[in-house]
């Protein structure tokens, strides 16, 4: 179940994220991810700086990820069941 905002408007919190437990994915997929032990759910862009995990929600900056973060793709959003009010 999505919890926060970052992926306002097209994920609110209390929905329900349908993902593809896989270990890779392509640029610009919608991925579940942890990151130093943060789960979370992010655009996938791969350019000249890096990995980035990109919010929907343009209030939020890009994460970088850097060579030295703890960093799993753990699946691919597939779908998302509307749970908010």
């Amino acid at each position: 179940m999505a919890a926060g905002n970052s992926m306002e408007p097209d994920i609110h919190e209390g929905d329900f994220i349908v993902g593809k437990m896989q270990s890779s994915a392509e640029k610009g997929d919608l991925i579940i991810c942890t990151k130093d032990g943060l789960v979370m759910v992010k655009k996938y862009i791969i350019n000249d700086d890096g990995v980035m995990l990109v919010s929907i929600n343009k209030e939020f900056d890009p994460i970088l990820v850097s060579p030295d973060s703890e960093f799993h793709i753990e699946g691919v959003v597939k779908g998302l069941i509307c749970n908010h009010k």
